[in-house]
C-alpha cells in the first residue's frame, strides 16, 4: 500500500470519508482522510478535490459523478452501500454470513 505509515501513539482528531458515485447511485470510489492530534484538519473540500483527482486517475470522468461526504462509521462493518441519488443519502445492506 502506498503513502502508508504508522501513526505511533499519535491519535485520531479528525476523520472524514466521502464516496463518489454514478448516476445509478452505484458507488465507484471511497475516499478516506485521518488527521492525527497535532495537524490542522482537512477541510471538507480537500477531501472531495482528492476523491476525483484519484477517479479521473483511474480513468473515470469526474463531470459524471456525484460526491456525498459520509460518516466513516458507516465502513464499520460488512455491508453493500449505495447512494439514493434523489435524497444523497447512503442505503446499507447488512451483508448476512460471511462464513
Amino acid at each position: 500500500m502506498t503513502g502508508f505509515s504508522s501513526t505511533g501513539d499519535s491519535r485520531v482528531a479528525y476523520a472524514k470519508s466521502c464516496v463518489v458515485y454514478d448516476a445509478s447511485g452505484k458507488i465507484v470510489h471511497v475516499h478516506h482522510v485521518v488527521d492525527m492530534e497535532g495537524v490542522d484538519e482537512t477541510p471538507e473540500s480537500t477531501v472531495v478535490e482528492r476523491a476525483l483527482a484519484l477517479v479521473k486517475d483511474e480513468g473515470l470522468d469526474p463531470a459524471e459523478l456525484e460526491t456525498l461526504l459520509v460518516d466513516p462509521s458507516l465502513f464499520d462493518k460488512p455491508s453493500h452501500l449505495r447512494v439514493d441519488p434523489k435524497g444523497r443519502t447512503v442505503i446499507s445492506e447488512e451483508i448476512q454470513n460471511l462464513d
